[in-house]
């Protein structure tokens, strides 16, 4: 089967601790976001990591910090954090996979008008936002 397993999972895709690393989905400030395979767990998940380089002790305790508060948010606006640590020295964060397009090629492509954004946000937002007049998302 060319590397892939009865389940379905490329095993000669590249290892991070329990983790295979497929695609990348993304590249930025504060690391890379690969879709991965956790061994585990058995699923698919959206792993970040941050850079080896320039991370020492104060800045992995604020990290541990911040990935705690990330995964105690319940938002359907929010994506949830299923678990975080540090592998060889890397830090990492394991969060759902969602699917689909990211803002930046969203905006870029045209297909979200304010019209649109304001429909999403209308759905679930959070009880402490206002709706919007509908006139305030016309371009004048």
């Amino acid at each position: 089967m060319d590397g892939v397993a009865a389940t379905g999972v490329d095993v000669a895709a590249p290892v991070f601790g329990r983790y295979r690393i497929h695609e990348l989905l993304g590249r930025g400030g504060m690391g890379t976001v690969h879709r991965a395979y956790d061994t585990e767990l058995r699923r698919t998940v959206a792993l970040k990591r941050l850079p080896e380089t320039g991370v020492d002790e104060r800045f992995r305790a604020r990290f541990r910090r911040e990935a705690r508060l990330a995964a105690g948010l319940v938002h359907p606006h929010a994506v949830p954090v299923h678990d975080f640590g540090e592998i060889d020295g890397q830090l990492y964060l394991e969060m759902m996979l969602v699917e689909g397009s990211d803002l930046r090629r969203l905006l870029g492509s045209g297909l979200l008008t304010p019209e649109r954004a304001v429909a999403l946000l209308g759905r679930s937002r959070p009880h402490w936002m206002p709706l919007m007049p509908r006139a305030s998302c016309t371009a004048t």
